[in-house]
């Protein structure tokens, strides 16, 4: 089981349909486009931050106390403004997205445009509504990879695997944030991951992951 899984099928075509309803988009692989590169780059920010050790104790440190998975088991009630998570984080996407990014979200949101030919606002939107679903996600993938009890303090490398290979194989698969990889790999090395760092996603992630 990887990532991947977990956005595929019905799920996937929940969030697919309503993200393009809700953006306006007619085109579905556009749309589809969007969806993927939008995932790749949040992604590629908590996997940045979850390869060292302090990082990966502090995300699943938020995954257990805010991102229990539950949001995908209830994406429709999500995208319906009927789901009420225990947590007002869960669902707090414009918050995730602060903590992610901080003030590069409308630098990220108009090279995502460019890659799919969407206008800012639509991707801000977009990033808005599936972070708090990639947290979802990777609750739901923590619970599946077996993490570690509290006492350990640590993330069992299941996860870790999971997360790094996941981006990896986005990473490299053909059409899928390509020209938006080239746009952000400042140094070359065709990964954005270490780019993304260059954000501040380091500290930032873990203001959010020790919360």
């Amino acid at each position: 089981m990887n990532l991947e899984d977990l956005l595929q099928g019905p799920l996937r075509n929940i969030v697919l349909e309503q993200v393009s309803g809700q953006l306006g988009i007619e085109d579905k692989s556009q749309a589809s486009t969007a969806l993927d590169t939008t995932m790749n780059v949040l992604l590629n920010a908590v996997a940045k931050n979850a390869a060292q050790p302090e990082g990966a104790s502090s995300l699943v440190n938020a995954l257990n106390k805010d991102h229990d998975g539950s949001i995908i088991d209830h994406i429709s009630e999500y995208f319906g403004g009927q789901f009420q998570p225990q947590s007002a984080s869960t669902t707090n996407g414009v918050g995730i997205l602060k903590h992610l990014l901080g003030d590069k979200q409308e630098t990220a949101a108009s090279t995502i445009g460019k890659e799919t030919g969407l206008d800012a606002a639509q991707i801000m939107k977009l990033m808005a509504t599936v972070a708090p679903i990639l947290m979802g996600m990777l609750g739901k993938a923590n619970q599946q990879a077996a993490a570690p009890t509290q006492q350990s303090g640590g993330l069992g490398g299941g996860l870790i695997d999971m997360i790094l290979n996941t981006t990896k194989n986005s990473n490299q698969q053909s059409g899928q944030g390509g020209l938006l990889t080239s746009m952000l790999d400042k140094d070359g090395d065709g990964s954005i991951m270490d780019d993304v760092a260059g954000m501040g996603v380091n500290a930032i992630l873990g203001r959010l992951f020790k919360k």
